[in-house]
């Protein structure tokens, strides 16, 4: 189980996402991260531990500038052995435009979607999300999830994408997360 929380349009934006992730210890003990937008530019800040333990220096939280924070909690499953390029929020290219992405949920058909995604570099089915918006020459997100994601993707989820200067979340078709 991992947890994700979204903050829009506030003041210290980091912290506030911070006190949510650690408000989430339960769900994930494992690692946390945050990413930021300020309008121009996204920021990234993650490590292994409890909310309070990789945001625990108030520098740290100064340095993740911005109004829009996604934050992300995450235990690996059996399978999985994360590293630190695999925290979340990960990042990806949608239309030439970086984003930030945090995942909750089970994609069990993973496999299946190969074909769309290429070879993916880790365990995590998060980076498949990553890969078919990458990919996805739509306009905009939302047809992008109406065209390249839903129809393809199955299983649970939740998702909160950042993008420079919007937060957006994202629910599975069957609304169960």
């Amino acid at each position: 189980m991992c947890g994700i929380f979204g903050v829009y349009n506030a003041a210290k934006a980091a912290e506030l996402a911070a006190i949510g992730l650690h408000n989430e210890n339960h769900r994930a003990r494992d690692f946390t991260g945050i990413a930021t937008a300020d309008g121009t530019h996204l920021y990234r800040h993650r490590g292994k531990g409890l909310a309070l333990e990789v945001f625990k220096e108030e520098e740290v939280l100064n340095q993740p500038h911005g109004r829009d924070a996604v934050g992300h909690r995450r235990y690996p499953t059996s399978e999985q052995r994360p590293d630190r390029t695999q925290i979340q929020p990960l990042d990806g290219y949608f239309n030439s435009e970086r984003f930030m992405l945090a995942h909750n949920g089970n994609l069990p058909n993973v496999g299946e979607l190969e074909p769309r995604t290429g070879p993916l570099a880790s365990s995590m089915d998060t980076e498949a999300i990553v890969a078919l918006l990458s990919k996805s020459r739509a306009k905009t997100l939302q047809q992008a999830f109406a065209e390249d994601i839903a129809p393809f993707v199955k299983g649970s989820y939740t998702l909160g994408i950042l993008l420079r200067d919007r937060l957006c979340a994202v629910q599975a078709p069957y609304h169960n997360r």
